[in-house]
């Protein structure tokens, strides 16, 4: 079970990638930390409490396993040997608060 943490100053909540659910409101995004995350999850960072991909969003698609790693930036698009991050603009990230995992 891999362990994921978004992070906005002293504020973080924790969920696990063994628990995918619907969206789900979390606080306001600043960072990611993954922890141990399975390949194949894919991480919906989310603008909009209806899961729209019609607004701003990132996807964070993990390629390798990793003890940590951290996604420092939700509005650029890269990628490198653990993580495929995909940053999709409408305009620009409010606050985003929303996750879907898969």
């Amino acid at each position: 079970m891999g362990i994921i943490i978004f992070r906005e100053s002293e504020e973080k909540k924790i969920i696990t990638d063994d628990d995918p659910k619907d969206i789900r409101p979390v606080i306001a995004i600043g960072t990611v930390e993954l922890y141990n995350v399975r390949p194949g999850c894919q991480i919906f960072i989310l603008d909009s409490s209806d899961g729209s991909l019609t607004d701003d969003f990132t996807l964070i698609a993990v390629k390798k396993l990793s003890p940590q790693y951290i996604v420092h930036s939700l509005e650029r698009t890269y990628e490198d040997d653990t993580v495929i991050v995909t940053y999709l603009r409408n305009n620009g990230m409010n606050k985003p608060g929303y996750v879907k995992i898969k």
